[in-house]
């Protein structure tokens, strides 16, 4: 079937042939780590993408998520209807793109789980013009990738890589940005 090591795995997990993966909250000492990385934003992201931790050097980078409702701090949804996420990453469309495969790999995962459902609903319902990746059924990884970002209106733009680390075995994934 020619498919990757993740899109394998996926169907495995679909047919029930894998369990799904478990998950835990990010323990102190991971918190600890982040909060340490001085001038490197980060955030932890849980199996749907929501913010469950960050950094201060996230929030000197990105909108604060604390000044976010819960219910609407997931990097998703953030990244396809928040205007100043979009102002700061220009080209949000390819990383939104390669985050919803992700998140579909993960949903598929847990088909009953509640949130997942609703914050299904909540894509569908806020990008109708996204419909052709909403009934997408390609999965994947979110890959490591070099985007530029526009911190300010006229400020040069500011080259960052961001990747997904996983600080421990079932722990939330945590999107890492090294600047420059």
């Amino acid at each position: 079937m020619r498919l990757d090591a993740t899109a394998h795995a996926h169907v495995l997990t679909l047919a029930g042939f894998a369990a799904p993966e478990p998950t835990a909250p990010l323990d102190t000492n991971t918190r600890a780590l982040m909060a340490s990385w001085g001038e490197t934003p980060a955030v932890a992201l849980d199996p749907a993408l929501f913010m469950t931790a960050w950094n201060e050097a996230y929030t000197a980078l990105w909108p604060d998520p604390a000044r976010i409702a819960a219910p609407d701090r997931n990097l998703l949804l953030l990244l396809l209807t928040d205007p100043p996420h979009q102002r700061l990453l220009p080209d949000w469309e390819p990383v939104a793109m390669d985050l919803h495969r992700h998140f579909r790999t993960r949903a598929d995962r847990n088909p009953h789980d509640d949130r997942v459902r609703r914050l299904a609903a909540r894509l569908r319902e806020a990008r109708p013009d996204l419909a052709a990746w909403w009934s997408c059924r390609e999965v994947g990884d979110f890959t490591s990738r070099t985007v530029e970002l526009s911190p300010a209106p006229g400020a040069p733009g500011l080259r960052s890589t961001m990747t997904l680390l996983y600080p421990a075995a079932g722990a939330d994934p945590i999107l890492v940005q090294r600047l420059g």
